[in-house]
């Protein structure tokens, strides 16, 4: 794998990496998750 691949690889994932944790603190603030969508993006 070509070095400018492998960063590019690294950078979408650290990107994808913060927009779970984005999506995580939204399903931990809101009231009108129930646990089996919890438990469904832990499956993931």
């Amino acid at each position: 794998m070509p070095p400018y691949q492998a960063e590019h690889t690294a950078r979408s994932f650290l990107e994808l990496s913060n927009l779970l944790c984005f999506l995580l603190e939204l399903v931990l603030e809101s009231n009108n998750f129930n646990s089996n969508v919890v438990a469904l993006i832990f499956s993931i």
